[in-house]
């Protein structure tokens, strides 16, 4: 009884911790792999030098949405569907 108390609380601090730790570690993979890509493979990916340089920034909490967002926006086929009532 007080075992099982133990582990669900060890869960929920480790759950916290992996949130806290994973998230900008990741973003710094992402980030590190992207600056070493050359223009022409970033442009084919969507995204530009400045993209990845404005993700890096302090307050961007997560690069890997910030650079989805971006993607998105210069996207034909996604504004396409923002226009429209169907998107498939």
């Amino acid at each position: 009884m007080v075992a099982g108390r133990w582990f669900r609380a060890w869960d929920r601090i480790a759950a916290g911790l992996r949130e806290e730790f994973g998230r900008p570690a990741m973003n710094r993979r992402v980030l590190h792999r992207l600056a070493a890509t050359g223009e022409a493979d970033l442009a084919r990916l969507g995204l530009t030098p400045r993209d990845v340089r404005e993700a890096a920034a302090p307050d961007v909490a997560d690069a890997t949405a910030f650079l989805m967002a971006r993607r998105a926006a210069r996207d034909p086929i996604s504004l396409q569907c923002k226009r429209s009532v169907q998107c498939e």
